[in-house]
């Protein structure tokens, strides 16, 4: 009995350019991320000229949050100064606080992106002030 491929899989391996990569490759699961507009702050905290750096200032802003993932709410809330003081550059924090406020004004969830295009989806989030493709 042949086990049944990922769709992601099947779809790579019909395209002639993955099809040989995928030859006798194991398919992963793949996790989607449940929450979007962290996903964006992370990317947007992770813009360093060292992953070290990224990852310093990532864990400090995860601190500010007791450790966890910060709901947009929380974010907002969060002085300017706040991450100022944890190294992330002042540009970099307005561009997170855009995402926050998109997010409780818009919606950056996996249902909402689910009805869309991808292209739909990139239009949408790069309408976000300090995001872009």
């Amino acid at each position: 009995m042949e086990a049944t491929l990922p769709k992601y899989f099947e779809h790579l391996s019909a395209d002639p350019l993955f099809k040989p990569i995928l030859v006798g490759a194991e398919p992963r699961e793949l996790k989607q991320k449940p929450n979007p507009a962290f996903f964006l702050y992370s990317s947007i905290v992770m813009q360093q000229l060292s992953t070290q750096v990224g990852k310093v200032l990532l864990q400090r802003f995860l601190d500010i949050y007791g450790g966890k993932e910060p709901t947009s709410a929380e974010v907002a809330a969060t002085p300017t100064e706040m991450l100022r003081a944890i190294g992330i550059s002042n540009a970099k924090a307005g561009y997170i606080r855009n995402i926050a406020l998109f997010d409780l004004e818009h919606g950056l969830n996996i249902e909402k992106f689910d009805g869309m295009t991808d292209d739909e989806v990139i239009s949408y989030i790069t309408s976000i002030k300090g995001i872009g493709k």
